[in-house]
């Protein structure tokens, strides 16, 4: 796990506030009907159900269209994305929790359960996350792929100009940033 980050929940259910540090071996301790299963509950969502609350579309905020913008810069070149960048993709990251929190929580739980707020604080990375741009003629047959602290994605001059591409780029890192080793790795769809 070369990530580390807190889930931090505030006036959920019967928790006025929390953080839950992500590690390899996390223990639940505390008394009976204190929220325990609610907070594991809200982790599983966000570790296995997360990955579905990306907008459709790419949105028009200002810290995606910063994503945006690094994005278009880096096609060409390839970069490394050390904590202070992945800082921008994880303030975009919460804007989305933000937004969906309350139908979030309504399809983890199968009921509407007020929530405060809901968000990843105090992110690092033990090391750079290497993003590689390998270009292509065509992207039939291709996928985003990860290995050890690097992923590699293919564009096509054509696609490196689209907005619908770099958005998917910016979802599958993301994911690959916060998530890496914690669950299954995301596809954006074409």
């Amino acid at each position: 796990m070369k990530q580390t980050w807190a889930l931090k929940v505030e006036r959920f259910g019967k928790i006025k506030q929390g953080e839950i540090d992500i590690a390899p071996l996390m223990l639940f301790v505390g008394d009976n009907n204190s929220g325990k299963s609610y907070i594991m509950s809200l982790l599983w969502g966000v570790l296995s159900e997360g990955r579905k609350l990306f907008p459709k579309d790419p949105p028009a905020t200002s810290v995606y269209k910063e994503i945006d913008q690094f994005l278009e810069s880096a096609i060409d070149r390839g970069c490394l994305i050390g904590d202070q960048e992945a800082q921008m993709f994880v303030t975009w990251f919460n804007d989305v929790l933000r937004t969906k929190k309350s139908e979030f929580v309504k399809t983890i739980f199968r009921r509407k359960i007020p929530i405060g707020s809901l968000s990843i604080e105090r992110y690092g990375r033990s090391k750079p996350l290497r993003v590689i741009f390998e270009k292509k003629d065509s992207l039939q047959g291709t996928r985003f792929s990860t290995g050890k602290d690097y992923i590699r994605i293919p564009y096509t001059d054509r696609s490196k100009g689209q907005v619908t591409e770099r958005y998917r780029m910016a979802q599958y890192i993301t994911w690959n940033l916060l998530m890496d080793g914690l669950t299954s790795p995301l596809y954006p769809p074409r």
